[in-house]
């Protein structure tokens, strides 16, 4: 299951909105996963943190970041939006560019405007600004020929500077991964040479320059080699995992830090759908059964409590926030029971609580909620309906309120930014 190997290495001014006097404080703290205490499922009360604790940056994968008055998040993989925590029903582009059409990359032509919001994957705050990947074009990157840049830009997406350019895909790079978050940044691309081999290239970045760690054969055409990237789509929560297709040996392992190096995990060999990773200790959640510690690596396993609902799935986000509902993941839809009125409960590391659902999710058969982060002071969750997925509602369970409920905030179009 496992093996180790040595370890790795200011104002917004949006879409016209006006400038504020006092401007979003930028600049969480690396949040420090809670620990597990194997056998026990209690632990400290879910609470009310500063804005600035990192808890929304760890627990949604770095694809949101909080400021002192508002939120970013990346929508659909494409591009930055942001809105205030006054008006979370207000979501703009990262763009303050006034002829602006906010397109993106697959419909933009030659001679446009280059939407200043535009990005991929994750992002971080590193010295007051926003750290992300992108692929520079336009008037401005003439030359660059296809590069893929890890970006650093000011809060509201201009004055972008490229930290360090990784290459070009072609000709002789045939694909490439780049990630980036607050400990370190990847980049792994395969290069075909003269006589038709394939080589894998792994690089760290390292005081803005690429430090080649790895180099070796691949077979043509192997593309998933290259890929790098964190346990969002699996997913498991807690310790930061890593999928480097040229350091793990099959699609399903990743790389765990540990006090010893670095291990591989084989997820596919754990039960690691919506679980949590702590050290030796995986905390998980088994359909019509209930919530489970296991001892990653010597198998030994422990019950810790019935599942609260029939028909029931679960998110082990935090310790002391684990969700429970017959709405949650996509699983949901298959077994939940045409017409049923749905329930929703969170445990807050004390009691299970129950949260009140609004109207629409309260009997709906194609509509499912997917865990998004735990803010400083709420849980962020996405409804989707079944087959559609380029549109998303999103919702909230304020935290500061003793009566929990499901607040509906926003809807997004990841087709139409401005919407």
């Amino acid at each position: 299951m496992k093996r180790i190997i040595p370890l790795l290495l200011a104002a917004l001014l949006l879409c016209g909105c006006a400038p504020k006097d006092e401007g979003p404080a930028l600049g969480s703290q690396l949040f420090e996963v809670p620990a597990l205490t194997y056998g026990v499922m209690e632990s400290e009360k879910l609470e009310v943190l500063p804005w600035d604790s990192g808890r929304c940056e760890a627990t949604s994968f770095f694809f949101m970041l909080e400021t002192k008055l508002g939120y970013y998040m990346n929508i659909g993989y494409r591009y930055l939006m942001y809105a205030d925590k006054e008006n979370l029903a207000n979501w703009v582009p990262v763009c303050n560019k006034p002829t602006c059409g906010h397109t993106f990359f697959g419909s933009w032509s030659y001679g446009q405007t280059v939407c200043n919001s535009e990005q991929h994957n994750t992002l971080h705050v590193k010295d007051g600004r926003i750290w992300y990947e992108w692929m520079p074009y336009g008037k401005e990157y003439d030359g660059l020929g296809g590069a893929v840049a890890l970006m650093s830009m000011d809060p509201d997406g201009t004055n972008k500077k490229i930290e360090c350019l990784m290459g070009e895909e072609y000709p002789t790079i045939r694909t490439y991964s780049l990630y980036t978050c607050p400990q370190y940044t990847y980049y792994n691309n395969i290069e075909i040479d003269n006589a038709g081999n394939w080589m894998g290239h792994g690089y760290r970045v390292m005081d803005g320059k690429l430090e080649e760690y790895t180099a070796v054969p691949v077979e043509a055409e192997d593309y998933d080699k290259v890929m790098i990237k964190n346990a969002f789509a699996v997913p498991v929560y807690g310790d930061p995992l890593l999928y480097n297709g040229l350091l793990v040996p099959t699609e399903t392992s990743y790389l765990h830090d540990t006090q010893n190096g670095q291990e591989i995990l084989e997820l596919a060999e754990l039960p690691a759908n919506f679980s949590y990773l702590s050290g030796d200790v995986l905390r998980y959640f088994t359909p019509g059964d209930g919530y489970y510690d296991r001892n990653i690596h010597t198998g030994e396993t422990v019950k810790l409590a019935d599942c609260q609902l029939e028909n029931s799935h679960a998110a082990v986000a935090l310790p002391n926030c684990i969700l429970e509902s017959t709405l949650l993941t996509y699983y949901s839809i298959e077994s939940r029971t045409p017409g049923q009125t749905h329930s929703f409960l969170l445990f807050d590391g004390e009691r299970w609580r129950e949260v009140a659902l609004p109207p629409e999710l309260q009997v709906t058969d194609d509509m499912f909620l997917r865990f998004k982060c735990v803010s400083s002071d709420s849980v962020i969750l996405k409804a989707q309906r079944n087959g559609i997925i380029e549109q998303t509602d999103m919702y909230r369970i304020d935290l500061t309120k003793e009566d929990l409920a499901l607040e509906y905030f926003a809807h997004f179009n990841y087709y139409v930014p401005c919407t």
